[in-house]
C-alpha cells in the first residue's frame, strides 16, 4: 500500500475498517480502507502533521500540526476538516479518552499539555497544564 511521503503516524478506528496515516511532508492524512488495503481519501491538514488519534464514539480524527501549532478536526464520515483548533508550541502527540470525552495533546516546546472537550460535535474549550520534563 502507497501513502504519501513521508508517513510519521497512524491511528486505526476498528468499527470502521478505516486506518489515518498523518504524511508529515505532504501536510496531509492519508485514509485506508483496512479491509481492501486502499487510499480511500487524502485529506489536507495543517503544516507538518505528526500524530493522529480517532475518536470512535464522536467519529472525529484528531492530527497535531508541528508547524502549524494547531489540531485539525477531521469528520470519519466525510473526511473533511471540521474545525483547527491552537494548540501549544510544537504538538506533538494525542490520545484520546472516549469514556470521559477529552483528547490530550502533548506540546513540546511549551512543555503544556491541552485538554480538549470532544463530547459533541463541536469541539470545547481548550485548558493547558503545565508538564515536567
Amino acid at each position: 500500500m502507497k501513502c504519501r511521503c513521508s508517513t510519521s503516524a497512524v491511528a486505526v478506528d476498528l468499527t470502521a475498517h478505516r486506518a489515518y496515516v498523518a504524511n508529515a511532508y505532504s501536510n496531509s492524512i492519508s485514509v485506508l480502507d483496512t479491509n481492501h488495503n486502499v487510499v480511500v481519501a487524502t485529506v489536507p491538514v495543517g503544516a507538518m502533521p505528526v500524530a493522529v488519534a480517532v475518536d470512535p464514539v464522536t467519529k472525529r480524527a484528531y492530527v497535531t500540526n508541528y508547524n502549524a501549532n494547531t489540531v485539525s478536526v477531521i469528520s470519519t464520515r466525510s473526511n473533511v476538516v471540521v474545525a483547527t483548533i491552537r494548540a501549544g508550541s510544537i504538538p506533538v502527540a494525542v490520545a484520546i479518552d472516549p469514556a470521559i470525552h477529552r483528547a490530550y495533546v502533548a506540546n513540546y516546546d511549551s512543555n503544556t499539555i491541552s485538554a480538549l472537550d470532544v463530547s459533541n460535535t463541536a469541539v470545547g474549550p481548550t485548558t493547558s497544564g503545565q508538564a515536567t520534563r
